[in-house]
């Protein structure tokens, strides 16, 4: 811990304390001594810390410090976490955090030029007007800083590398970067992280990729590492719910649990589910979970519906009986003296004849 003297005289001799209120924290050493500190001058001092081994990494630890020397005091609290969230592929994958591949093309982990040991990540081999990004999601109980590592070789001024945090573009690096480190302060709260390598319409210079490694992460957590379906939908109809929506961004369900008002109504192979069990006029909540081999999802976003019966609509198709060998359509076709009635209609007849989909055909007669 450094003690700094901002006066325009040395200091006496002092002492400096740690402490610490946090559980799972033991301040081995707790105190030490300084000599006189020069004006404008410093000290360090040093104490040793341990944490139980029962502590999760990026677990909040507060220390109070406090330093005398003579008359002259100075205190202050300091909040850090335990250990580092750190993400520097040396697994030689991607598999220690949940990261999200997008784009034409995906990151690679690859072992030559890291910026420290051996592994490092790699964006897509890509061409002309196209991208590749890797995301990651954070959830953070109060502000921290993340930084990480960068480096890019590219058509300076118009192949990037960009970072952004919630979709909002933080920085971009183009050119011969060697590398660096970028660090960003994170508000509390789900925070999503992407790294995309982009290219513009022409020519491609040096490497023509960027590298991203050692990327410490502030005290936070990762979401469900089962990821939950997406896009629910809900379509009422005459007692029934017509439910869909689209497979997770990450991975491969074995099924999908459906719910209604919180209660478990049926498990699905698919991407739809109808549900027949309902009033007209009331209303239903539904929300599904994906069902993984090692667990489940959180759940998808939550739709409500409410059936009611379908006011029937007449609709007229064709010009009667008056059509001839032609296409057109009719009920009857008086050309061939047939009592046969047209039974394919197009999206266009009935677009024509003031229809639009989707809807639920109830009856065709004539």
């Amino acid at each position: 811990m450094p003690i700094f003297n901002e006066g325009g005289a040395a200091s006496p001799n002092g002492t400096a304390t740690l402490t610490s209120p946090t559980t799972g924290i033991m301040i081995n050493s707790g105190s030490a001594n300084f000599s006189a500190i020069a004006a404008n001058g410093s000290r360090t001092v040093s104490f040793s810390i341990t944490a139980s081994a029962s502590m999760s990494i990026g677990t909040l630890v507060t220390l109070n410090f406090n330093a005398s020397a003579g008359a002259y005091t100075a205190t202050k609290t300091e909040t850090m976490p335990v250990g580092l969230i750190l993400e520097d592929f040396e697994s030689g994958n991607f598999t220690s955090f949940p990261w999200i591949m997008t784009g034409n093309l995906p990151w690679t982990v690859v072992n030559t030029g890291a910026y420290e040991g051996t592994y490092t990540a790699k964006s897509g081999t890509i061409s002309h007007n196209q991208t590749s990004t890797m995301s990651t999601t954070r959830i953070l109980s109060s502000p921290g800083t993340i930084s990480f590592r960068y480096k890019v070789s590219s058509e300076s001024g118009y192949d990037y590398l960009r970072f952004y945090v919630d979709g909002v573009q933080q920085n971009q690096w183009s050119g011969t970067v060697d590398w660096t480190e970028a660090t960003y302060n994170l508000a509390a709260g789900t925070r999503e992280l992407s790294w995309t390598y982009y290219k513009d319409g022409s020519v491609s210079s040096g490497s023509d990729c960027a590298w991203i490694d050692y990327i410490v992460f502030p005290a936070s957590t990762a979401p469900s590492a089962f990821y939950p379906p997406q896009d629910l939908t809900a379509s009422p109809g005459n007692q029934r719910v017509v439910l869909s929506w689209q497979a997770p961004v990450s991975g491969t369900p074995n099924g999908y649990k459906v719910f209604r008002n919180n209660n478990l109504l049926s498990t699905v192979n698919n991407l739809s589910y109808t549900d027949t069990a309902v009033t007209n006029g009331v209303t239903y909540n539904y929300h599904i979970v994906a069902v993984y081999s090692g667990g489940e999802s959180d759940p998808s976003n939550t739709v409500s519906a409410t059936p009611s019966i379908v006011t029937p609509v007449v609709i007229t198709i064709g010009s009667g009986t008056a059509s001839t060998s032609t296409s057109d359509g009719s009920p009857i076709n008086l050309y061939y003296k047939s009592l046969h009635g047209q039974s394919v209609y197009t999206a266009a007849e009935l677009n024509a004849a003031g229809i639009f989909g989707p809807v639920e055909i109830a009856q065709i007669g004539f």
